[in-house]
């Protein structure tokens, strides 16, 4: 396999270059231990933030102070300016054109910076002081962080072994990208099962927790 880039725009998950993409990503993030489930998750909300095509500009508009690649890097200067020694570094300076030196293999450079965290953008409080209050999410974030994390925050480490979907799916979306509006998470969810199929070659099929599972059992006895 091989990235697909393109000056502007992005691709559906399910096409070719959008599915290749994937797979590129897959190969970075299973090389650092990532559980499938926190490969859909990073999946997801990629896709939601560039539609997949490592040199997306934010709106499609060539801004240093906006945002740039799969992940939206903000601002883009950080990335531009900063990861050039990265392997493979070569984004695309304008949405118009195909720029000098520009590769889509910069998308590795990106996985590379994300995994590595060399951009120091993980946020381990796994929530955002700017968003409105959710109670099903702060629910969600309390679970996350005794469950994986140590109660109070989450590493990126920790955060590659979640075995829960939509857990991965919202650690990501707080900790790494963290939109402005909090209830962008509702529209991330059915990209996060349609990623684990992907990457999976399966639906994804929620796990039940091992406490459940003792408790159903007791219960079939009577």
């Amino acid at each position: 396999m091989s990235w697909s880039a393109k000056p502007s725009g992005g691709y559906l998950m399910t096409s070719a270059e959008g599915t290749g993409n994937i797979y590129e990503m897959h190969y970075w993030m299973d090389d650092a231990a990532y559980t499938l489930e926190a490969q859909a998750g990073v999946v997801a909300n990629c896709y939601n933030e560039s539609a997949l095509n490592p040199w997306r500009w934010q709106g499609d508009s060539v801004s240093y102070s906006g945002g740039y690649g799969l992940f939206q890097f903000t601002p883009a200067s950080g990335y531009i300016n900063d990861c050039s020694w990265v392997n493979d570094y070569a984004p695309n300076l304008s949405t118009g054109s195909v720029t000098a030196g520009a590769s889509p293999n910069d998308g590795s450079a990106q996985m590379d910076v994300l995994v590595n965290d060399y951009l120091s953008k993980w946020t381990p409080y796994c929530w955002r002081d700017y968003w409105t209050y959710d109670a099903q999410l702060a629910s969600m974030r309390d679970n996350i962080l005794n469950t994986w994390g140590d109660g109070s925050t989450i590493s990126q480490a920790q955060f590659a072994t979640i075995d829960d979907l939509e857990s991965a799916l919202f650690c990501f979306f707080a900790c790494y990208e963290g939109p402005l509006r909090i209830s962008d998470y509702y529209a991330r969810v059915n990209d996060a099962y349609t990623a684990y199929q992907i990457l999976s070659g399966a639906p994804y099929h929620k796990k039940i927790p091992i406490w459940l599972l003792f408790k159903l059992k007791e219960r079939w006895k009577r």
